[in-house]
């Protein structure tokens, strides 16, 4: 394991992530395969995948509420949504909209 994908490994740790959501990424990859913490990507990549990682290719505006709904069924408090601005930021906005007017 590469000195990037350790510090990704150890920041998912000490934050206490249970999910990561967004685009592909193989340092993200591997950090959630050693930490055992589910990967959903929304992009395309080629390559074997490992147990903890998951492919799912919708536009943000249509994931957004089930985002939310696992969210809340498995009462996650803390969820890293990586998105890339130009594609995914309308959907992190209404996400935190979402869980903000739940309070």
């Amino acid at each position: 394991m590469s000195i990037s994908s350790v510090l990704v490994k150890d920041q998912i740790e000490s934050e206490g992530i249970h999910c990561i959501i967004g685009y592909y990424e193989k340092l993200v990859a591997i950090a959630a395969e050693k930490t055992e913490t589910p990967f959903l990507t929304t992009t395309l990549w080629s390559g074997a995948t490992g147990k903890f990682t998951f492919h799912m290719l919708p536009r943000a505006a249509e994931i957004t509420q089930p985002i939310v709904e696992v969210m809340q069924a498995y009462v996650w408090q803390k969820v890293a949504v990586i998105y890339e601005e130009t594609l995914g930021g309308y959907g992190w906005k209404t996400i935190t909209h979402i869980l903000m007017d739940k309070q």
